[in-house]
């Protein structure tokens, strides 16, 4: 279990270096005002992300097996077996959540390398502190056995926005349900673990359901969100401004 913890944190914390470097090359663009000539020769906004979220897909590619490959030969209960298909699913959508978030937060900078420094400060302090300042409040919750208060469900919630949050606490909870899994097979002598145990895609604070359901749904809301803001930018003056702009010409 402490070596399933420790491989979640480390795997949240390595990952940071991805979004960061997807981050400098866009806003290296926007410096060097290529994307502003690529809008304006016609390439379409949607087509233009859409080719970034591919090449970065590809660039995550071998990052993802590499992990796979790593999880594996440290046999982790909960990791390497019986939830390794969960693995292999929370690999998939980590990207699809957290490179949208990367191009949202680059209209921040307008430096490449100012964006690559605080985009990984940035991911990777939310991945290691905020799973682990989560993994104390809602264990002091569990231990205090107050399964009415909705404070657990908040701290999921605001993890779950967070792409290396989430995947440090998905990936904690894996770990921590199949040492205890592996603990019950070895007491009992009984291979089927109880529910209250094996359970998961529990969307409560014991199953990763929540953060795989959080993934999705902020993936799409992520990619909708860098459409939006490009196309606000490439909207044409109101006519409003536009004659207010030749009132102000006449003047002169």
């Amino acid at each position: 279990i402490i070596l399933g913890f420790a491989v979640a944190t480390f795997v949240a914390t390595a990952f940071s270096f991805i979004p960061a470097l997807a981050v400098t090359a866009i806003v290296e663009e926007r410096e060097t005002r290529v994307l502003h000539q690529q809008l304006l020769s016609g390439a379409h906004v949607g087509a233009y992300w859409l080719s970034n979220l591919l090449f970065d897909l590809c660039f995550f590619a071998p990052v993802a097996v590499f992990t796979l490959v790593m999880v594996l030969v440290l046999n982790i209960h909960g990791l390497s077996d019986e939830y390794l298909p969960i693995v292999l699913l929370l690999l998939v959508l980590y990207p699809l959540q957290c490179f949208p978030l990367a191009y949202i937060i680059s209209h921040l900078f307008s430096k490449s390398v100012t964006a690559q420094n605080m985009t990984r400060a940035f991911f990777s302090l939310t991945g290691a502190l905020c799973s682990v300042a989560a993994t104390i409040v809602i264990g002091q919750y569990q231990i205090g056995d107050d399964s009415g208060s909705i404070v657990p469900t908040i701290v999921s919630l605001a993890c779950a926005i967070l792409p290396n949050a989430a995947l440090a606490q998905a990936l904690q909870r894996l770990s921590l349900m199949g040492g205890m899994c592996a603990i019950w097979r070895q007491q009992s002598g009984q291979e089927d673990c109880p529910a209250e145990i094996d359970d998961p895609w529990s969307t409560g604070t014991k199953g990763v359901g929540l953060f795989v359901i959080a993934m999705l749904c902020l993936s799409a809301f992520f990619s909708a969100v860098v459409i939006f803001i490009e196309r606000k930018k490439l909207q044409p003056p109101s006519q409003k401004a536009t004659a207010a702009g030749g009132a102000r010409n006449n003047l002169a």
